[in-house]
């Protein structure tokens, strides 16, 4: 389970992420492309946007960084009980 704080944090995280797509698309829109080039800038923006997701790093998703805590403790004890039977 996740603690408080950290809901928080992801919390803010998103809200932070959210605030910078709305802000580079309303730049989008008062530069006022016109056809083909208002598509392609949109294309890209939103391509840059979807990469910068916090979701697409361990520390901003938190379904991956529990998979990894429990990962990496399944891999610790199995280590720890092979050097001891050693």
């Amino acid at each position: 389970m996740i603690r408080p704080s950290l809901r928080t944090l992801f919390a803010v995280l998103e809200q932070q992420y959210l605030l910078g797509c709305q802000y580079f698309n309303e730049l989008l829109d008062a530069a006022e492309l016109e056809g083909i080039e208002d598509d392609q800038a949109a294309v890209a923006t939103k391509f840059v946007l979807d990469a910068l997701a916090p979701t697409n790093t361990l520390y901003g998703n938190p379904a991956a960084l529990r998979e990894a805590v429990d990962t990496a403790a399944r891999a610790w004890c199995a280590a720890r009980t092979c050097s001891e039977t050693e």
